[in-house]
């Protein structure tokens, strides 16, 4: 009985302590948030070319799989009727362990240019009653509305998430915005930076995160950037402070960097502007963030994605 009653606690603390090993390690892989941002180049423009679509989206699925993310912005991807050139479908079918939402941002829901959001099912829940679409103009429940001298209508694709952890909600929330914002008109940019900025100080609460990926097609030092970053900002001929304070996740980490082009139409342009942008809204460490310039016999996209690693 003595040997049987030794053997038992033996056992117990085996088990106590694998299970100890297991505990710690589900804390480690749950610290560190990762999030891309990727203009793809609609299919629209490049049918006919060797950089059409049907040529580049295995390339773009795998630099999106090989970064293990938890969320990405995505912009440019068409919705249509026509399989050959529908990016969100293909998406959906080459990555499945990600959830997505979008929604084209013409009247029709079937056909047209979307800003999708997608996350990894397994690590992340979309709160069933906050997530949705606005579009960038006095009229944000209005589909296709231009009301600020937009070239076209451009949209916003956000969603409220809660970290899983063996299935269940471990309390740490998570804002993520997508947006592409106007080439054309610098009111549409401007205003744009400000509604968003507005929408995150109203919904994001303290100690709850929020990013805002996308093309913003505009510089580093544009009005619409400071104003997101809580600076002072000319924002239509009056000088206005944003209300929330982000932060470029890039410049955290590469605060000197002067080759920081993002859009180089499929190698044809210098362009030595960043236009696209992971920024970030709380208390998170920024450990590394990255312009990914990878190609294979073609460009995956005539802008180059960005990345940034976050640790709780």
């Amino acid at each position: 009985m003595k040997k049987l009653a030794i053997l038992g606690a033996a056992l117990a603390l085996i088990f106590t302590f694998c299970f100890s090993l297991t505990t710690v390690r589900a804390d480690d892989s749950g610290k560190e948030l990762k999030v891309l941002t990727f203009n793809i180049r609609l299919s629209y423009g490049e049918v006919g070319k060797p950089t059409e679509w049907k040529n580049r989206k295995g390339l773009v699925a795998d630099i999106m799989r090989a970064g293990d993310y938890d969320f990405i912005g995505i912009q440019e991807a068409i919705i249509t009727q026509k399989p050959d050139l529908n990016q969100v479908e293909d998406l959906k079918a080459l990555l499945p362990e990600y959830g997505l939402l979008t929604r084209s941002r013409m009247v029709s829901e079937e056909e047209g240019e979307s800003t999708p959001i997608m996350w990894r099912k397994d690590r992340w829940e979309m709160d069933e009653q906050e997530h949705g679409v606005f579009w960038l103009s006095d009229t944000p429940d209005v589909p296709q509305s231009i009301t600020w001298e937009n070239a076209c209508p451009r949209t916003v694709v956000w969603g409220k998430f809660h970290e899983l952890a063996d299935g269940k909600r471990t309390g740490r929330v998570v804002y993520f915005i997508n947006t592409h914002f106007d080439h054309v008109s610098e009111k549409a940019r401007q205003l744009s930076g400000v509604a968003i900025a507005d929408f995150i100080a109203k919904h994001v609460k303290e100690g709850e995160v929020a990013f805002v990926t996308g093309d913003f097609n505009s510089g580093e030092n544009s009005q619409a950037l400071k104003y997101l970053k809580g600076e002072e900002a000319e924002i239509q001929a009056k000088d206005v402070k944003g209300p929330i304070a982000m932060v470029d996740t890039y410049r955290v980490v590469n605060p000197d960097e002067k080759d920081v082009q993002t859009f180089h139409g499929f190698g044809t342009v210098k362009f030595s502007v960043k236009i696209d942008y992971i920024l970030m809204y709380g208390d998170l460490k920024v450990k590394s963030a990255k312009i990914i310039r990878d190609k294979t016999d073609i460009f995956p996209s005539d802008h180059y994605p960005v990345n940034a690693v976050m640790e709780y």
